[in-house]
């Protein structure tokens, strides 16, 4: 499991800065309402949407949460070949395959493996969530516990200056 290099930095401040060790085990889901108001409103954005994102979610419930929270789709003009190969114009032509369209649907995919997974990118002013899912692409609308599209990871950074954004 990927710990978040934010959650790092925070436990390790707050036993810094009280000199004791954290009562919260690396690795733990931070609460925006844990840390103190002095130091939440220093915490990058992504921090308080931690509370609201679970691995093993539908697809389609986080994507809800990130965008009513002003996240933008970040788009990669390689999708379509990061998705379906380079030869995707010819495929898509004869193929009526969900995954022709899944650029189109889905502005934040920037690529799927063969395997099932697939990472999306999303922006919110100088900060960037990665998302990793595992499961059936088709599924990416398909909300709760039905979905066969679940968030099996997920970080964030600093936004690329050259990302696009739609």
């Amino acid at each position: 499991m990927r710990v978040n290099r934010y959650l790092v930095a925070v436990l390790v401040v707050g036993s810094v800065s009280s000199c004791q060790p954290s009562a919260s085990p690396v690795g733990s889901e931070l609460s925006p309402a844990a840390v103190a108001p002095q130091q939440r409103e220093s915490l990058p954005v992504g921090i308080a949407m931690n509370s609201q994102i679970s691995k093993g979610m539908s697809y389609a419930d986080l994507r809800k949460i990130v965008v009513q929270s002003g996240w933008k789709p970040v788009v990669d003009s390689d999708c379509k070949s990061n998705v379906m190969g380079s030869n995707h114009e010819e495929l898509c032509k004869s193929n009526a395959s969900e995954l022709c369209k899944v650029c189109d649907d889905l502005p934040e995919v920037s690529g799927c493996s063969g395997d099932g997974y697939c990472g999306m990118y999303f922006s919110n002013g100088e900060q960037q969530l990665h998302v990793v899912t595992f499961g059936m692409i088709e599924d990416w609308n398909v909300s709760g516990s039905t979905s066969r599209l679940n968030v099996d990871g997920w970080d964030f950074s600093k936004t690329d200056a050259s990302a696009k954004h739609q």
